[in-house]
């Protein structure tokens, strides 16, 4: 039996997946936020908190009083049935198109959790110029960056009845698109990825055409012609969009041990061909899938969803785009479906995942354990969905508690920081029902959280310094500016050296054991 030379063990190290992500710069955390809810208590105009039918068919009421709570008002919230826990926001009723408080409250909430980006959404503001520049100066007070989600422009695509249509809202988008970035796109408070703005579109499917491949194949010449369109000052920036649509092409939103999930098996190497940085999946409902599995213990569940995120990677990997995984804390729209619902979709009761704090962690853990450069927290505050990251009265902590912060604690924990609750806008941007309850509110104390089985080891963030000094802005805010290279495929069979049908450390141990003296390949190993 030969030694194998040091070459080998390079090799080894540069080509096994179990190393991946400990020696790499911990991921840069993005959320998804709306600035679409409105409170006028003068006018009564809340829009955005009545925006869904309730579960029993009526409109809601956002004036009216729900059950016996004074502070708890009728919102569009998740299911709103009796039992399903509804949740409701922490400041009650809030305005955070306008209120600028509200804003720079929820962005300290995110920063303080360790989020690095905020992904914003035009969704309600249109063409509105003073939307950016708006948030970027609340972000740059609290010390985290924004980018924008042109959800407002990439909507207008779904209604294209041809292709004629789809060609003049594509170039109405781009050239959106060159102008906030040309005007926005080297502010501080931008952020970027190796000095190239973000910018995030998700991707409408246009209404004609055959449903499957062929609709596929004009997102992805659409993707491609907005993506040629756009340059920043000779540069292209840093684009990415979403796949969802994909699996709601295929019909299939399933998980299973035998198969890859479906949200992601569907993207073929023509997606490389788009020129897009990256892509995300809008709502990664496979991954709430498994909460709800009844057939699995948890051992198992963790097993998929580890899995889940792998094939996350290794789909984006095989187009040459750079790798983000999506993870979310709840999911509920039976508010939005079935007839006269006036909202979505029709969602099966088993992607109806609850916010649950174990989940939440793990979900974070394995996460990061992937070794995926990006993390896409989905949603921030899409109330109506009970999609929400913001505080928000209903939530527990491990140990059962009522804590409205309680799942920013857990993503702050995860990433080694200590979550300090940011000081309450000013009274006159709360609610005024929910002031004394808010005002009087102290967490509980938070008891030991469990060992992490699949964090990795957290390195220092790059440091972001925001124009406006804040007392209260933590002392760092990262600010990435990398571009993962993306990992292949390890395929060199020689160094299984134990034979047990995976390469990982052991084999690594083998090899340095003895150098004079390897035995781990035994007598059929295919080195010698």
């Amino acid at each position: 039996m030969r030694k194998r030379p040091f070459f080998l063990v390079l090799a080894f190290l540069a080509f096994v997946h179990p190393f991946r992500g400990t020696a790499q710069e911990p991921p840069t955390i993005h959320v998804m936020y709306y600035s679409y809810f409105r409170a006028d208590f003068e006018s009564e105009d809340f829009f955005q908190w009545n925006g869904y039918r309730s579960w029993d068919g009526r409109l809601h009421n956002p004036a009216n009083h729900l059950g016996p709570e004074l502070w708890r008002y009728d919102l569009a919230l998740g299911s709103g049935a009796p039992g399903s826990g509804m949740h409701y926001p922490f400041l009650g009723r809030y305005d955070n198109s306008t209120d600028l408080e509200t804003i720079l409250w929820q962005f300290r909430c995110m920063k303080n959790a360790g989020v690095d980006a905020v992904c914003g959404s035009n969704l309600a503001h249109g063409n509105d110029p003073d939307f950016v520049p708006r948030m970027l100066d609340v972000a740059r007070t609290a010390g985290i960056q924004f980018y924008v989600m042109d959800e407002n422009g990439s909507g207008d695509l779904g209604g294209a009845a041809n292709q004629s249509d789809l060609d003049q809202g594509l170039d109405n988008l781009i050239q959106k698109c060159n102008q906030t970035l040309i005007a926005h796109g080297t502010d501080e408070a931008y952020f970027r990825i190796d000095n190239r703005p973000v910018y995030f579109l998700p991707f409408w499917v246009p209404a004609f055409g055959a449903p499957g491949i062929e609709q596929v194949e004009i997102m992805q010449a659409a993707l491609k012609r907005f993506r040629d369109g756009v340059t920043v000052d000779g540069r292209e920036p840093w684009l990415y969009s979403t796949s969802v649509y994909l699996a709601n092409f295929s019909g299939d939103l399933s998980y299973d041990l035998n198969g890859p999930p479906g949200p992601v098996v569907h993207m073929s190497p023509g997606w490389s061909d788009t020129g897009f940085e990256s892509f995300t999946c809008w709502d990664p409902l496979g991954i709430q899938e498994q909460y709800n599995r009844t057939d699995i213990d948890e051992t198992l569940r963790d097993q998929n969803l580890a899995r889940a995120f792998s094939i996350y990677i290794s789909n984006q990997e095989n187009f040459g785009a750079t790798p983000i995984v999506p993870i979310q804390v709840g999911f509920d729209t039976r508010n939005n479906s079935g007839p006269g619902a006036g909202g979505l979709h029709e969602v099966d009761p088993k992607y109806i995942g609850p916010h649950d704090p174990h989940f939440w962690r793990r979900q974070i853990q394995l996460a990061l354990a992937s070794g995926a450069p990006h993390v896409w927290i989905a949603q921030w505050n899409e109330w109506h969905e009970d999609q929400t990251l913001e505080p928000g009265w209903g939530f527990r902590d491990e140990a059962g508690n009522e804590e409205p912060f309680a799942f920013l604690r857990i993503l702050a924990d995860e990433l080694g920081r200590n979550f300090s609750e940011p000081t309450l806008p000013p009274q006159t941007s709360v609610d005024p029902e929910i002031w004394g309850k808010v005002n009087a509110f102290e967490s509980p104390t938070p008891s030991p959280s469990p060992s992490p089985t699949a964090t990795p080891t957290s390195t220092a963030t790059p440091t972001f310094t925001p124009t406006v000094t804040d007392t209260q802005t933590p002392t760092h805010t990262p600010s990435p500016t990398y571009t993962a290279t993306p990992t292949p495929p390890f395929n060199n069979e020689g160094s299984d050296i134990n034979l047990d049908g995976t390469v990982d450390a052991l084999d690594l141990l083998i090899l340095l054991e003895d150098w004079g003296k390897v035995t781990g390949g035994g007598p059929n190993s295919k080195v010698h």
